[in-house]
């Protein structure tokens, strides 16, 4: 058995890797077939193809009760590695939707509209032979600049977080201790923003200053494994708000200390809001069969 490293969240956290192998945990014993993976550890600023299994249920939060059922997340911000990789095989497959925007491969991708984010699931679900979450008028690469999409929810293909799955997953599902942010009290330890944020790699306004984003996976994660919740890039998340605008969540290196707290969030156009600070996590259904096409899974049990 793998010892659970420092940062994860104690006794509960079960990790399963790719060849058939079983991971138990002190309470429960999971076996799960992954085939063909990459079986490779993940270290800080690596990123990585990973997901963590979120067990549903009910968490209360300052404005109320937050139930969802039980879901799969990105551990990490989708990267400017994985953007590349899976927009060049849609650009072959007849998709079309924006470059985005990075500089080193460990790095989040950003200056990705929500529309390219739902052609982007799309893209990578056909890659792998899951079902594409998003189409229009039932064609998952259409391309309307200004056509909103119907999200199949039965789907098991790649797609956003819903607003509710994120701010759930965020603050620690299951095993929330009641942070501020993301995994902490203190910023510092757990996101990149505007106080920390200097001397990038990757800065977002050169001419102007030296902040920008920082590979993922960088500062410690949440009490799920998660990282970069809090910071780095905002995320979008799946919400219809006002006038069909849609909500990004955690902050960014270029926000304050408040824009990265756990119940903050911002609405925008998702079809022009192409910004430098902005990104995305992958998720999706519990079940999918994501779970035996070969990528490192990891499960948070209640």
């Amino acid at each position: 058995m793998e010892e659970v490293g420092p940062g994860h969240a104690g006794p509960y956290w079960v990790e399963a890797r790719a060849g058939g192998q079983t991971a138990v945990s002190e309470v429960a014993e999971v076996e799960v077939e992954l085939s063909e993976a990459d079986n490779d550890d993940v270290g800080p600023g690596e990123g990585g193809d990973e997901f963590v299994r979120v067990a549903g249920g009910t968490i209360e939060t300052p404005s109320g009760a937050l139930t969802v059922e039980t879901f799969l997340i990105g551990r990490f911000e989708v990267t400017w590695g994985e953007w590349q990789r899976v927009r060049a095989w849609a650009l072959e497959n007849g998709y079309s939707f924006g470059a985005g925007q990075g500089c080193t491969d460990d790095h989040p991708v950003t200056e990705v509209a929500a529309a390219d984010i739902f052609k982007y699931c799309n893209a990578r679900s056909e890659m792998e032979d899951l079902k594409p979450v998003y189409t229009v008028n039932g064609d998952p690469k259409w391309n309307s600049l200004t056509a909103f999409p119907t999200k199949d929810f039965s789907a098991d293909g790649y797609r956003l977080p819903t607003a509710d799955e994120w701010n759930y997953a965020a603050r620690g599902g299951q095993q929330t201790q009641g942070f501020i942010y993301s995994g902490s009290d203190v910023l510092d330890n757990v996101g990149w923003y505007q106080g920390n944020s200097e001397n990038s790699d990757c800065p977002l306004m050169p001419h102007a200053h030296t902040l920008g984003t920082w590979p993922v996976g960088l500062k410690q994660p949440n009490e799920l494994g998660l990282h970069d919740m809090s910071g780095n890039v905002d995320e979008w998340v799946w919400f219809l708000g006002f006038m069909n605008r849609m909500v990004f969540r955690g902050g960014s290196c270029l926000s304050g200390s408040a824009q990265a707290e756990v119940g903050a969030s911002l609405q925008l156009s998702p079809f022009i809001s192409r910004v430098s600070n902005r990104g995305f996590r992958l998720a999706l259904n519990n079940g999918s069969s994501k779970e035996s096409v070969g990528e490192k899974l990891s499960l948070a049990l209640p």
